[in-house]
């Protein structure tokens, strides 16, 4: 049977992966594409990732523990604190947090200066096709 802490991890990882859809979308399909497939996209950015999952992953388990968050949370300059551990909220609440936890790394990896240098990034965008030549017909063709 799958306790109510289970079913925050599996709602979290939901909540990740949604983000993690939305961004695949935007890197495939968006003004400035890494890959021009699902599966090209998967091969050139599976360590980035895999590494932020991981970071996200530990950002929810420490916030099961407001002992362990709470001197984090006052050093970062945050006045709020965290009072009941987060087993306590319901499981849909933990779907919007992995959204949330991963667009937060998301920014960390990419704008705050040592966690971008240490991290992972995504690969840069393609390189624009050269435009094909122009199709010249050729005398006594069809």
């Amino acid at each position: 049977m799958i306790g109510h802490v289970e079913w925050l991890w599996l709602w979290f990882a939901v909540g990740m992966g949604f983000y993690m859809l939305k961004r695949a979308y935007y890197l495939v399909k968006g003004p400035n594409p890494v890959a021009n497939t699902y599966g090209q996209f998967i091969k050139a950015c599976w360590i980035p990732l895999a590494v932020r999952a991981a970071v996200d992953a530990g950002l929810f388990w420490a916030s099961f523990y407001p002992d362990l968050m709470n001197p984090v949370l006052s050093r970062l300059g945050l006045s709020f604190q965290l009072h009941s551990p987060m087993s306590a909220i319901p499981g849909p609440g933990a779907f919007f947090i992995g959204l949330g936890v991963d667009s937060a790394v998301d920014f960390l990896v990419t704008k705050v200066p040592y966690v971008k240098d240490w991290l992972p990034q995504m690969p840069p965008p393609l390189k624009a096709l050269p435009a094909p030549p122009p199709v010249v017909p050729v005398p006594g063709g069809n």
